[in-house]
């Protein structure tokens, strides 16, 4: 009986992500990969669109052994495509990964930078193979021959030799050891120079950005964020006062609900009732908190008529990953959408004793209402979205997400894509 050292352990696993403008080269690239006996996959298998073709994508991607992305000119060019989502979907399996594990393997097929092409960061970690409109090379083939063999995918180059410590002669005086300052990440105050006031100045300005940008990197997903949108809103307010100084009052009320909300959260991120220190945040809570405060601060501008008025996405009682999910969308696409045009979408209430989006809308002098809430769809959940005619409560567009295994900026962007525009049909 053959033992267990004796089974053929399967090829691996390759999954191709490309533009549709390289679908030649992909093809190519294929073929090769297929010929030096590798397992490739990608979306010319026979796969049908919609929703089924959309989980099998996601679950190859969460299977396959290695993803490789194609990297050209045309993807450089796109500012959107499924592609993106594929390479997304990837780098967030790698957040679970080990650093010396490779699983994203870049390919380019012209003569892309690899420094300057439009990739995420994490595809700039790895040394890229550069195989001219897909068809074989002897690196290529190199690294199939290397899989087989279980190597490592990725040659790494050998430790660096160092000199030889050569011993200090007999006379020589110990170095003076200076004590480390107690925060070693931090920048050393700038010294002052009576002479020259200016340049120190803007020394220690300088000096507080830095610190600011350290202490900004330590803080958790949530709140960088939460900052984010704070950020974007606060400009947002000021840009729409710049006319004169007429809105200068509204721009600093705009202000200071800002710095109510980043408030109000970081309580809950940083000292919620109940949970020990040291103990991992609520994310959960944490995204209720961000659509709550987001309508509380800014859903009572009555003064505006905004084309389209958006109400924070709801979840069931007691749902939180469900709460979460919602939040996280609504954040994302809210921001996307104010970015785009800040007077065209108001913000509505969903707290309770609010009163109904369409009393809200029509308040607001709104022509469409957008809504999300989560809900069960047969074996699962899905986030039901769906934008009205104000006027005659007619759907104007509608789609269910199923929220399991959802990217909710990949979500967020999907909506922002289909929302009407002020004043005509669906985009």
């Amino acid at each position: 009986m053959p033992s267990a050292e004796d089974t053929p352990h399967p090829p691996p696993s390759i999954f191709i992500s490309y533009a549709s403008e390289d679908r030649e080269a992909a093809r190519s690239l294929r073929d090769a990969l297929g010929a030096a006996g590798l397992e490739v996959w990608y979306d010319e298998s026979g796969l049908g669109g919609g929703d089924a073709w959309d989980q099998k994508i996601r679950r190859q991607i969460r299977e396959c052994t290695y993803f490789m992305p194609v990297v050209s000119a045309n993807t450089d060019a796109r500012h959107e495509g499924y592609f993106r989502r594929e390479w997304r979907l990837a780098v967030e399996r790698t957040l679970d990964m080990a650093d010396d594990v490779t699983f994203v393997v870049p390919v380019v097929i012209d003569e892309t930078p690899q420094g300057r092409a439009r990739v995420p960061e994490r595809f700039n970690a790895v040394q890229w193979l550069k195989v001219p409109g897909g068809r074989p090379t002897p690196a290529l083939q190199g690294w199939c021959a290397r899989l087989l063999r279980g190597e490592s995918p990725v040659e790494r180059p050998p430790a660096p030799r160092r000199p030889p410590v050569r011993p200090a002669p007999a006379f020589a005086q110990p170095p003076v050891q200076h004590p480390a300052p107690a925060n070693a990440a931090f920048p050393p105050f700038p010294e002052g120079d009576p002479h020259r006031r200016t340049k120190f100045f803007f020394d220690v300005i300088g000096w507080i950005l830095a610190c600011a940008r350290l202490l900004y990197r330590e803080l958790p997903r949530g709140i960088r964020r939460l900052i984010v949108v704070a950020v974007v809103l606060l400009i947002l307010g000021k840009a729409c006062s710049a006319d004169g100084g007429k809105h200068e009052p509204k721009a600093a009320e705009a202000a200071a609900k800002v710095r109510q909300a980043v408030s109000e959260i970081q309580q809950i991120e940083q000292a919620p009732k109940g949970r020990a220190p040291g103990e991992k945040v609520d994310m959960a809570k944490l995204g209720e908190a961000v659509g709550a405060a987001l309508a509380k601060e800014f859903g009572d501008d009555e003064g505006s008529e905004p084309p389209l008025f958006a109400v924070p996405f709801a979840a069931p009682a007691g749902d939180a990953d469900g709460a979460r999910f919602a939040g996280e969308v609504f954040v994302h696409l809210y921001g996307k959408l104010a970015m785009a045009d800040s007077k065209a979408i108001g913000l509505g209430k969903s707290a309770a004793g609010a009163a109904a989006p369409l009393e809200q809308a029509r308040s607001r002098h709104s022509r469409l209402v957008l809504l999300g809430a989560v809900k069960a769809a047969g074996d699962e959940r899905v986030l039901d979205v769906s934008v009205v005619q104000v006027s005659d409560g007619g759907n104007v567009w509608s789609h269910a997400y199923p929220i399991k295994d959802a990217v909710a900026a990949a979500v967020a962007d999907d909506i922002a894509a289909h929302v009407p525009s002020p004043g005509s049909g669906p985009r």
